[in-house]
């Protein structure tokens, strides 16, 4: 059950992370 939620979570932060990258390579 905690391991789907982390995953989950893990998932967003990644992908905020990609957003943040390519707004700072712009």
């Amino acid at each position: 059950m905690e391991d789907r939620f982390l995953s989950f979570h893990y998932t967003i932060i990644c992908t905020f992370i990609h957003i943040c990258q390519v707004t700072i390579h712009k």
